[in-house]
């Protein structure tokens, strides 16, 4: 049906990049048209990033769906597929785009500029860990699950560890 792994692979990731589309395009709508109206100062920048992270974050810690979605992409992330170029042009990449644009802004560097776009991995990689290593967060912490309450607390430490690097960007203007 799916002419053997490869194919089985693209549609899996396809369906994927629909999920993404849904948790995503409301909010990378919204960033995007403040982007578009003009980013005038760091702080702006700043404060879109910490917009881009927590709500991303939501989306992989909190939603079911993105156990799956994590545990493919590492997958194909380490044996790169056509199934990785499909995710890799997904919503994902948009975001990083963003990214690219806000953090060129913060730091004073062009967008090519290699730090800017290794602090936008950087960044997502933020967001990642806690996904992957979730089952050593939730018994370092005692925790059952990813309630609402675990994860306010784990946002606050992606969005205080954002801060963090944005302000070692910064320095870098």
């Amino acid at each position: 049906h799916f002419s053997g792994k490869d194919g089985l692979y693209r549609a899996v990731a396809e369906a994927i990049v629909d999920d993404l589309n849904k948790h995503m395009s409301g909010f990378l709508n919204e960033v995007q048209q403040e982007i578009d109206a003009g980013v005038t100062s760091s702080s702006q920048a700043m404060a879109l990033v910490e917009r881009l992270m927590s709500d991303f974050s939501e989306i992989v810690l909190v939603s079911p769906e993105a156990e799956s979605w994590l545990c493919f992409l590492m997958r194909v992330q380490m044996e790169p597929t056509e199934a990785f170029t499909i995710l890799y042009d997904s919503p994902i990449k948009r975001m990083r785009g963003m990214f690219t644009v806000l953090l060129s802004k913060i730091s004073g560097l062009e967008p090519e500029h290699a730090r800017v776009k290794l602090t936008g991995v950087e960044l997502l990689g933020l967001i990642y860990v806690f996904r992957v290593a979730r089952a050593s967060t939730l018994r370092e912490m005692g925790w059952q699950s990813m309630d609402e309450v675990a994860y306010a607390q784990v946002r606050n430490v992606i969005l205080e560890s954002t801060r963090l690097i944005l302000k070692g960007l910064q320095s870098k203007a």
